[in-house]
């Protein structure tokens, strides 16, 4: 299975946030517990010391001093596991809890905590209290017990070392430093298991990020080479999801597209073909002499080539509107009479088909702002639309009505009506209700193409309503001319 580099990427970039997240994490912790631990540990070392010196003071007595030292210090020393010594004014051990220094001179001033012992207000002698610790401070106290020597100088501030012929081994159980050892331990176990735990995530959330994503990218390159039937799973309804909708949509269209495209092109190459063929065999027939150049046939060589004219119009129309770049000419229009007379126009029409055409309105007056040409344009092709569909004895009536801001104009007539399947078609080019009616009958089935995308241009929007053997109603907006 190949492996995408944004996968490498995201998998690397989550890796390294937990390490580095989770190493500071852990190392704060230990700094912080170390500290806090001994902290806590020195503050209660000096209590027990305190304790022991308190108590060691009410043991003096004169003029004995301390009696049976050793095994006092050895009993109070025993449950912590600290090292006691006791120390007269002149720095000759008089007591010690392991038995090892008792009698021998030892120096101020070296390692521990040393207090003296008072008692009646007078300093009796001192206890050097060494509570657990370092495996180092054994190898300290060996170095000061090298020699023989004399005290240095006495103080509540002094430390203690040892002097003697040789030197005396001493043994301290480190606890504290064996807690913090193990919580170090805990803290950087615990840091390795949260990076692997956060690998494994990572790499579900890669998984989970990177999988539509190449879905996604094999879908486009599919299209991107012509394939417009590929689609992609949405999964989810995250942004993912969405992303993959929007593409699925995105392919519908362009597949739509494609079809009206190739539509398109087979609908003008009908329409080129039946009056190029027309003039075509009218001409070779005049050519060859067959037929003669009468008036009637060249008139319907004219007819044919307005017919071609027509059509080129219509097409250049309607790829100017839908592109937005056909230029208007926007005045001040009057709805009122500029219906009158387009109805007046097309009056010898519908009394040529037996038809009644009519204007219906209310208003007193409708003023808008439009290029006058294109207008004529869109109520002449929803008239001749109209004429085209209502049989004889039927009737077109055109109204013109308020709705808010917007004036609505409608052309409605009594004709067959149109399916409902077939009502949302009814502005796509070369749409034809009937098939089989030739342009000459049926028109060119670019008019109500042209319709939408003129009214759209003037910021007015175009609809279409129909009853099946009643007829049907083609209306359009258009804003109001502030007063």
């Amino acid at each position: 299975m190949n492996v995408s580099r944004l996968a490498v990427r995201l998998f690397v970039a989550f890796l390294l946030v937990a390490a580095v997240a989770i190493g500071i994490v852990a190392l704060t912790a230990s700094r912080s517990a170390t500290s806090g631990f001994t902290s806590y540990v020195a503050h209660g070392d000096l209590a027990r010391a305190e304790g022991f010196q308190s108590y060691l003071s009410s043991l003096y007595q004169e003029p004995r001093g301390w009696v049976g030292l050793d095994s006092v210090l050895a009993g109070l020393a025993a449950a912590a596991g600290d090292r006691l010594l006791v120390t007269d004014v002149s720095g000759r051990a008089v007591g010690d809890s392991q038995g090892e220094l008792t009698g021998r001179q030892v120096q101020l001033g070296a390692y521990g905590v040393v207090l003296p012992i008072s008692r009646e207000g007078e300093v009796r002698g001192y206890l050097h209290f060494l509570p657990p610790g370092p495996a180092g401070m054994e190898a300290q106290m060996r170095r000061m017990m090298g020699g023989q020597g004399m005290m240095g100088g006495a103080g509540p501030g002094g430390m203690m070392g040892v002097l003697s012929d040789a030197p005396v081994p001493v043994s301290f159980v480190p606890p504290k430093q064996d807690f913090l050892g193990s919580l170090r331990r805990s803290l950087w176990l615990a840091g390795l298991g949260a990076v692997l735990a956060a690998a494994l995530i990572s790499l579900f959330i890669v998984r989970y990020v990177t999988l539509p994503v190449g879905r996604l990218r094999r879908a486009a390159a599919a299209v991107a080479g012509g394939d417009l039937s590929a689609r992609v799973e949405a999964t989810s309804s995250d942004e993912l999801g969405e992303l993959a909708n929007s593409f699925n949509h995105m392919a519908e269209s362009l597949a739509r597209q494609e079809a009206v495209r190739r539509s398109l092109m087979q609908d003008i190459a009908h329409e080129l073909r039946t009056p190029l063929t027309v003039m075509q065999g009218t001409l070779e027939a005049l050519q060859d002499g067959v037929l003669e150049p009468t008036p009637e046939r060249l008139e319907s060589c004219r007819q044919e080539v307005a017919l071609l004219s027509r059509l080129v119009d219509d097409l250049r129309d309607l790829s100017l509107a839908e592109a937005g770049q056909l230029r208007l000419h926007k005045m001040a229009v009057d709805l009122l009479p500029f219906l009158e007379r387009a109805v007046a126009t097309h009056q010898a029409q519908a009394r040529q088909r037996g038809v009644s055409l009519s204007l219906a309105t209310s208003l007193p007056a409708a003023p808008v702002e439009a290029d006058l040409q294109r207008l004529d344009q869109v109520v002449g092709n929803l008239l001749s639309n109209a004429l085209r569909h209502t049989p004889q004895g039927g009737s077109i009536t055109v109204s013109v009505s308020k709705d808010g801001h917007r004036a609505v104009v409608s052309v409605a007539d009594t004709g067959g009506g149109i399916p409902p399947e077939e009502l949302p078609r009814v502005f796509d080019r070369f749409y034809r209700g009937d098939p089989s009616r030739s342009r000459a009958t049926g028109g060119s089935g670019l008019g109500l193409s042209i319709v939408k995308g003129l009214v759209e241009m003037h910021g007015g929007q175009v609809w279409a309503e129909s009853t099946v053997g009643q007829g049907s109603r083609f209306s359009f907006s258009l804003p109001l001319k502030a007063a």
